[in-house]
């Protein structure tokens, strides 16, 4: 178990890193690719890896261990989706802020 750290006296946060799960800061992308893929499948596989998501990608708990091998197999291929999403908006968004920067001694630009 994680150790927990308290902040102010009503809030606290864990030092849990399980293995694997997405450490993209507070920022991730979900395109629509990656909710059509989710919309399509059967209702319990959705529920169950939409969980496993948002628990991973919001409260960063390892949420796997409750999903069937074939959700694990699924899982592990939308959660490369958001991966790969989020790499290429923050490519694209550093590319901008880079590419904005050479304007900066032309304020007329």
């Amino acid at each position: 178990m994680g150790h927990y750290f308290a902040h102010d006296n009503t809030t606290f946060e864990s030092d849990y890193k399980p293995k694997n799960i997405l450490n993209m800061g507070t920022t991730f992308i979900i395109t629509p690719h990656v909710i059509n893929t989710i919309n399509s499948l059967p209702v319990e596989e959705r529920i169950a890896i939409t969980a496993a998501l948002a628990g991973e990608m919001i409260l960063g708990t390892d949420s796997t261990s409750s999903l069937t091998p074939v959700q694990e197999i699924i899982f592990s291929m939308i959660r490369q989706y958001v991966r790969r999403d989020t790499e290429r908006f923050a490519d694209t968004l550093g590319h901008a802020n880079r590419n904005a920067g050479q304007y900066q001694d032309h304020p007329a630009l």
